[in-house]
């Protein structure tokens, strides 16, 4: 055996000796290798699907702004399932009417309305509450009045006044779910057409009457009930009465003149409410 100088044995102690105090120390148990540390690394860089708090943040905001790109509904029309409002829609409107009257003279000792004629005009309405409205009107007016018997060869009963005069009514409108209408006011007239005939049938419009021509100007307190049948139609009556006199009445009368007194049948078109610009 060959035995190793004091030298060589030196030197072999101080490279062995490090080597197995290091392989004391290390506890094999403890040595693992993370094999998916890389592949964690490479998935940071790749797609990543979104987290679900930010989906849910994005689906809300996408229908916030769909909801505000949608149109507004537009206003219902008029009826008996909305009430009017004047702010959307609107305030005034135009109308036309025409119909016809039945009329009597109170205070020329006949009765019975008797003597018919037409009216008809166009006006004008503002609505300025739920409820109440205004209204102006420009109307032509037939009135008058003839005998209660039908003129025959043996009775002749052929008594006729013809009045026609150009009204201008305002009158103070109640509206009821836009299906009534009820109204009450005064109409000032110009009479713009006479004629007068006697029980003979002889025309006395240019003779020296007794009771004298009639008043040039007019004045006539009415109230009317309207049916609106359908969006812009309504049929109604209006009862009128004059509150000043024609003329003065013919003797043994219960009046102290004669006066207008008429009923008439009246169709009315509204046109469509003026709206408010916004």
């Amino acid at each position: 055996m060959r035995v190793l100088s004091p030298m060589k044995k030196l030197l072999l102690l101080l490279l062995v000796g490090p080597t197995c105090l290091i392989a004391q120390e290390v506890n094999p148990s403890t040595i693992s290798f993370d094999f998916n540390k890389k592949k964690k690394q490479d998935d940071s860089t790749g797609w990543q699907e979104p987290a679900e708090e930010n989906v849910d943040s994005a689906v809300v905001k996408k229908h916030k702004e769909k909801k505000q790109t949608e149109k507004l509904p537009e206003l219902k029309p008029l009826g008996s399932d909305r009430p009017y409002d004047y702010k959307k829609d609107g305030v005034f409107s135009g109308l036309f009417h025409a119909g016809f009257n039945a009329a009597q003279i109170d205070g020329d000792n006949e009765y019975g309305y008797k003597y018919f004629g037409f009216e008809g005009g166009v006006g004008a309405l503002a609505r300025f509450h739920k409820i109440f409205s205004v209204s102006l009107e420009l109307n032509y007016s037939m009135l008058g009045a003839r005998a209660r018997l039908t003129p025959s060869a043996t009775n002749l009963e052929a008594y006729q006044v013809q009045l026609d005069y150009v009204e201008a009514p305002v009158a103070i409108n109640a509206h009821y779910r836009e299906i009534l209408i009820a109204s009450i006011g005064v109409a000032p007239g110009y009479l713009t057409r006479y004629k007068e005939f006697d029980y003979d049938g002889i025309n006395i419009t240019s003779q020296n009457n007794r009771l004298g021509e009639p008043r040039k100007f007019g004045m006539a307190g009415f109230a009317s009930l309207y049916v609106v049948i359908k969006q812009h139609f309504a049929i109604g009556g209006k009862f009128s009465y004059s509150m000043v006199k024609i003329r003065d009445a013919l003797s043994g009368t219960r009046v102290n003149g004669e006066y207008n007194n008429y009923l008439t049948l009246d169709f009315k078109y509204i046109l469509n409410r003026v709206k408010k610009k916004k």
